[in-house]
């Protein structure tokens, strides 16, 4: 699969950036900007991300809805949308997606905080070293969010097209509430992501519940024996929604597409839920 070897011009305010931010915003720009230098990084999280994601939560999984993923075409790149509930449920969703259609994926992204991938050392090292810089966009939460985020998803409108995959939780923080049900309210990013894509773009929705935020602790679940292993890790994928009509539907209004794209996560929480009930030994 080939991707257009453009490159996007659109970057931060260099001269807002603060501290570690300042190296580590033009880097992970540049990994993501330039076609060629993304597509090199690709075995890094295809195979040393996937497999390590994969590798040690596989035997907990429980899979439904993979009918909508086979059936599936993004012929300008897709949203994968999901609830969110712990800090890696992107990272499992999308792991799924790579072992069923790694056909749909050249390159991935992850618009994410700023704290801890933009301005701790560690944070940058992993990043780079392990996602290949897919931790991008930086999101901010400061007194600088209206002034960079805006261009945050401008800037991941510019870089969708065929083969791409962006992850993003439209509710932007997670859950903590004790209901695991309740979402919070869309927020108006995933609906300017929207705007600034190829109408072609698809959302992909999904639902997620089972993986707490022990990483370690749900490794060692892993390979406990078949029985033992206590609450699997269930998700559901949803049929795909088109950019464009979502945009006829709603308007060229953020919030409104945001709070669209909601609807089917929410659907599918409600199937999961009902799941849950008639068997008790997924809850």
């Amino acid at each position: 699969m080939s991707e257009v070897s453009t490159s996007v011009v659109r970057t931060l305010p260099r001269g807002s950036l603060r501290g570690l931010e300042k190296l580590a915003v033009p880097i992970a720009d540049t990994v993501n900007q330039k076609a060629w230098l993304k597509a090199s990084t690709r075995p890094i999280w295809r195979y040393l991300g996937k497999n390590f994601v994969t590798g040690l939560s596989k035997n907990l999984y429980e899979l439904h809805g993979l009918e909508n993923l086979h059936a599936m075409a993004a012929p300008a790149g897709m949203v994968l949308i999901s609830n969110h509930r712990s800090f890696f449920d992107l990272f499992f969703t999308a792991a799924v997606i790579l072992d069923e259609r790694s056909d749909l994926v050249a390159r991935m992204c992850f618009p994410v905080r700023k704290d801890f991938f933009f301005d701790h050392p560690l944070g940058l090292f992993i990043n780079v070293a392990l996602t290949s810089a897919s931790m991008w966009p930086p999101i901010f939460r400061d007194d600088r969010r209206g002034e960079f985020n805006p261009i945050a998803m401008a800037q991941l409108g510019e870089v969708m097209r065929r083969g791409t995959l962006c992850g993003i939780h439209p509710e932007g923080t997670r859950g903590k509430g004790e209901d695991p049900y309740a979402l919070g309210s869309a927020k108006p990013g995933i609906g300017q992501l929207l705007l600034a894509s190829d109408p072609d773009v698809v959302v992909l929705p999904a639902w997620i519940l089972g993986m707490s935020n022990d990483f370690v602790g749900t490794a060692k679940r892993n390979f406990r024996p078949a029985g033992q292993r206590g609450e699997p890790v269930r998700i559901w994928y949803g049929e795909t929604m088109r950019a464009g009509d979502l945009i006829a539907r709603c308007g060229e209004d953020p919030q409104a597409i945001a709070e669209a794209v909601m609807e089917p996560v929410a659907a599918l929480g409600a199937l999961d839920r009902a799941h849950r009930a008639a068997n008790p030994r997924s809850a």
